[in-house]
């Protein structure tokens, strides 16, 4: 139980520090705004490209209930995102070939 919490709090403290970048990179210049909404808006695209590696190392070094958690987390970071995604911008934050 223990460690299926760490692996919880290892996603999110990621998915803090991501949205730190993304304030960072606000505050530097106007130049990387598209970066700023890609981390922002897409932070449940963008944590599985951090999510996944992580995902199989602990597999690896036999702690399941740690990974087990850290997808638990990254799912319910995805499913929250993509929630507050399409609240605060309706179906155009999802039209992406038209």
């Amino acid at each position: 139980m223990i460690e299926f919490a760490a692996g919880m709090l290892v996603c999110w403290l990621l998915n803090v520090v991501q949205l730190g970048i993304a304030f960072f990179l606000l505050a530097s210049s106007e130049k990387s705004l598209a970066s700023v909404y890609v981390l922002t808006l897409a932070l449940w695209l963008v944590q599985f490209g951090y999510v996944v590696p992580i995902y199989r190392i602990l597999k690896r070094k036999r702690r399941p209930y740690a990974a087990h958690g850290l997808l638990t987390a990254a799912c319910i970071s995805a499913v929250i995102t993509v929630i507050l995604d399409y609240k605060i911008f309706g179906a155009a934050a999802f039209k992406f070939w038209s």
